[in-house]
C-alpha cells in the first residue's frame, strides 16, 4: 500500500496532478493538487480500496448530497470522479492545518480559543443538520484553520467508512471511537450524536484528556463509558460548564440539549469572558491567536496598560466638563452635534444633545442602502487620491519590505507565518471611504488596515483572502492582549472573483459601522465600537509558509 502511495505522486486524477502527500487515515490518502489548467491548489482525497458498483452508487449519492453544502465554516467540495473503480474527491487546499496539528493530544487550549472554535464548528454543523444531514466524523483532525481566522470542518464520514469490518478494528485501536456516540455505534447516527462528539472535543481540549477510559477493549461493543471527572483534571473549569459537558454527553440522545446550536450558546455564556464596555456591541466575534507578531520589531513590545474603552472614556470626561463638546458639519452626510460655548449650562443638557444629533446622524446616514452608501461616499472629490507610485510608508527590513516598484506599492514578506503592515501616518480618520486596487502575486491574504494606532498594534482589518479556487472576505480586529496577538473575526463572506488579479477593495466607516466592498459591489457590514479613530495602513500575510508579494495602486480617501 505505500508503494502505491509513493507511485500516485506525479500522476494524475480528474484534472489534478497529485504534488505530494498530505496526510493519510484508516480509509484514505490525502495529496495536494494543482489543476492542470488553472494552476490553483487543492486536497485531493483518495480512497484506498476499489469498490463495488452497488456500494460506489450509495457512495456517490451521498457525496452529491454533501457536495450541495455552501457554508463559510464548510471545507467546499470542488470536483469528484472514480479512475479503475477508486472515487476520489477534490476540496479546498486548507494550508494552515488541523485543530489537531496546532494543539496536539494531552494539551489543553485556553478557554477563549475553545469557545471561539465551538462557536464556528457548531455554526457549520447546524447548517449541516438543518438540511437532513450529520457529519458523523466530528474531531480535531477534521477541523482546519484557513486564514489564522476561520474554522473549517471537514472529512464528513460517508457510509463507505463503516463498510469494513477491518476499518472499523483499526478505528477502535486508533481511539477514534472515542469521538462516536453509543447510538452511532449501533448504527443510528443522527444530529445529537455530533453534539456528543464535539463535547468529547471540548472535554479533550479543557482537560487534555478523552472523557472516557476504555477499560475492556472493545469499544464498538461498549454503549456505556465512565467519565473521568472534570474538574480533577482542571481545577479552574466551573462547575457549570461540566455540568453543560455532562448532558451534551448524556448516554441517550434525547437526554442532551435540543440542538447543537443550544449547546454551543449554553457554553458560550460560561466561556467567554465578563463583557467588557468595548466588547459588548461586537457580533459574531471569534479569537483566534496569531503565530508570529505583527512584524518582528513588535515582538517585544507591551500592551498599552489602558483599554482602549478607558481611554476614550477619559477623553470624553475632559470633553464634557470643559464644555468642549465637538460640532461639525460635514459634507456628504451633514450633520451638527449640538454644542454649547455656555459654561452655565447644564452638563446634563449638552449631553443629551450630542446624543440627539448623533443618534440623528447616524440615522440619517443607515437610512441609504448600502449599494447608495457607497455611491455617496465615493462620487465627491476624494481628501487624497494617490496612484501610490509616492507618499505611502516605503521602508525594507531583512524579510518585508515595502516599496514603488513599476508604477504601484510593492509589499513583499517571506518571514514565515508572519504579518505587515505599511501606513499612511499623515491623517488620523474617524469617518471615512477608502478604497485601492490590489493583486496578490504570491501568497493569499492582503487588504486595508483602519483606525490603526500608531504602534501598529490595534487595528480593523479588510482582509481579501485566496483559499484554492476561491476567495473570502473578513472584517477583523487585531490587538495585543497580554503581550500575545490576537485576531478576532468580526465577520466573513464568499467573494467570488480571483484574489490573484487586481481588485477594488474599499471600506466605508461611518461612527461603528462598517460597510465592505469588492470591485463597487457591496458585500457585507459590520457593527463595532472598539476603535472610535486612527491612521490607515495596507496590510498582508504571509500565512501559507510561502514568501508573499503584493500590488497596490489607485488609493483614494474620502472623509465623510
Amino acid at each position: 500500500m505505500a508503494d502505491l502511495v509513493e507511485e500516485r505522486i506525479g500522476k494524475q486524477l480528474g484534472n489534478y496532478r497529485l504534488l505530494r502527500l498530505l496526510r493519510h487515515n484508516l480509509a484514505t490518502d490525502v495529496y495536494l493538487g494543482e489543476h492542470i489548467f488553472l494552476k490553483t491548489l487543492a486536497a485531493i482525497k483518495v480512497l484506498r480500496a476499489q469498490l463495488q458498483p452497488e456500494v460506489l452508487e450509495e457512495f456517490l449519492a451521498e457525496t452529491r448530497r454533501f457536495a450541495q453544502l455552501k457554508h463559510p465554516n464548510i471545507v467546499r467540495v470542488l470536483e469528484f470522479g472514480v479512475e479503475d473503480k477508486i472515487p476520489f474527491l477534490v476540496t479546498d487546499y486548507t494550508p494552515d492545518g488541523t485543530l489537531r496539528q496546532i494543539h496536539p493530544r494531552g494539551t489543553r487550549v485556553s478557554e477563549v480559543h475553545v469557545s471561539s472554535y465551538v462557536k464556528q464548528i457548531a455554526t457549520a454543523l447546524q447548517y449541516i443538520h438543518d438540511q437532513g444531514l450529520s457529519h458523523r466524523a466530528v474531531r480535531p483532525e477534521h477541523m482546519w484553520l484557513a486564514s489564522r481566522i476561520r474554522v473549517l470542518l471537514s472529512d464528513f464520514s460517508l457510509s463507505i467508512d463503516t463498510l469494513d469490518q477491518d476499518l472499523k478494528n483499526r478505528e477502535e485501536e486508533s481511539g477514534e471511537l472515542m469521538y462516536v456516540a453509543p447510538e452511532q455505534r449501533q448504527g443510528n447516527p443522527g444530529p445529537a450524536s455530533d453534539q456528543y462528539a464535539l463535547a468529547v472535543v471540548v472535554y479533550e481540549w479543557l482537560s487534555g484528556e478523552l472523557p472516557f477510559q476504555d477499560t475492556s477493549g472493545q469499544l464498538s461493543q461498549q454503549t456505556t463509558f465512565t467519565p473521568i471527572t472534570l474538574d480533577t483534571k482542571m481545577s479552574s473549569v466551573s462547575t457549570e460548564v461540566i455540568r453543560i459537558l455532562t448532558t451534551a454527553l448524556a448516554q441517550e440522545p434525547e437526554h442532551r440539549f435540543s440542538s447543537v446550536t443550544a449547546f454551543a450558546h449554553a457554553l458560550e455564556q460560561v466561556l467567554e469572558p465578563v463583557p467588557s464596555p468595548d466588547t459588548t456591541t461586537r457580533n459574531n466575534v471569534n479569537q483566534i491567536a496569531l503565530t508570529q507578531p505583527l512584524s518582528p520589531d513588535q515582538q517585544t513590545r507591551k500592551k498599552r496598560s489602558l483599554t482602549v474603552w478607558l481611554t476614550i472614556s477619559l477623553i470624553l470626561l475632559v470633553l464634557l466638563t470643559s464644555g468642549g463638546i465637538l460640532s461639525y458639519n460635514t459634507g456628504l452626510f451633514p450633520f451638527t452635534r449640538q454644542a454649547t460655548s455656555t459654561l452655565s449650562t447644564s452638563r446634563a443638557a449638552t449631553q443629551t444633545m450630542s446624543v440627539r444629533g448623533t443618534q440623528h446622524a447616524v440615522a440619517t446616514f443607515t437610512a441609504k442602502s448600502p449599494q447608495g452608501i457607497y455611491t455617496a461616499a465615493t462620487s465627491g472629490s476624494p481628501f487624497i487620491s494617490n496612484a501610490l507610485t509616492s507618499t505611502w510608508q516605503n521602508t525594507q527590513k531583512k524579510t518585508s519590505s515595502c516599496t514603488f516598484a513599476n508604477g504601484t506599492y510593492h509589499m513583499q514578506n517571506s518571514g514565515v507565518y508572519s504579518d505587515l503592515i505599511c501606513t499612511e501616518r499623515q491623517n488620523t480618520l474617524h469617518n471615512f471611504a477608502f478604497e485601492v486596487e490590489m493583486n496578490i502575486i504570491k501568497g493569499n491574504m492582503a487588504g486595508i488596515a483602519f483606525r490603526s494606532n500608531n504602534a501598529g498594534n490595534h487595528f480593523y482589518l479588510a482582509i481579501l483572502t485566496a483559499n484554492g479556487s476561491s476567495s473570502y472576505l473578513d472584517m477583523a480586529i487585531y490587538h495585543d492582549n497580554n503581550n500575545q496577538n490576537l485576531l478576532e473575526d468580526l465577520q466573513d463572506t464568499v467573494a467570488p472573483v480571483n484574489a490573484h488579479t487586481y481588485n477594488l477593495l474599499t471600506i466605508v466607516a461611518y461612527e461603528q459601522a462598517f460597510y465592505l466592498y469588492l470591485n463597487k459591489k457591496y458585500m457585507l457590514t459590520v457593527q463595532d465600537a472598539t476603535l472610535t479613530t486612527g491612521i490607515l495602513g495596507l496590510y498582508m500575510s504571509n500565512n501559507n509558509n510561502v514568501a508573499t508579494q503584493v500590488n497596490f495602486r489607485n488609493a483614494r480617501i474620502w472623509k465623510l
